[in-house]
């Protein structure tokens, strides 16, 4: 990983590199309440590289970090011109569908979204071109 500039996006947890490829952090964060957003402190467990396809798995993500995978998934897929993207999150007990749907309705870039036969993934229509800019309050 030596060479590669990484940026912090403000939308979360989130790693570009200068390659085409995006890296993902699992962190810790450490709550000192109250305190902003950008004074929290994160502790880097590892990295893993995401590849950007027409479809995420989100099995291997904890709740908690769903929202933030969801935001910067969705921001590269537009930018990779994508119009229609599947996110499997799983039959289960509905948590992580939940968080799905719920961010889905809110989000600028998501023209509708619709549950797949088996329930265990969701299709997004997305808009076309340049992603939308994310909102502080993206957490």
């Amino acid at each position: 990983m030596s060479g590669l500039l990484f940026r912090l996006r403000p939308i979360g947890l989130a790693l570009r590199a200068a390659s085409r490829s995006w890296y993902t952090l699992r962190a810790s964060l450490i709550w000192q309440w109250p305190v902003p957003r950008h004074k929290l402190t994160i502790i880097l467990d590892r990295m893993h590289e995401v590849p950007i396809e027409d479809f995420i798995d989100l099995h291997t993500f904890q709740p908690r970090e769903i929202r933030i995978v969801i935001e910067e998934y969705l921001y590269q897929a537009i930018k990779r011109g994508f119009r229609e993207v599947r996110l499997i999150h799983g039959r289960g007990i509905g948590v992580q569908r939940e968080i799905v749907h719920s961010m889905l309705k809110e989000h600028l870039a998501v023209i509708s979204f619709r549950d797949a036969a088996d329930r265990g993934s969701t299709y997004v229509l997305l808009r076309s071109g340049p992603p939308p800019a994310a909102s502080p309050d993206a957490l």
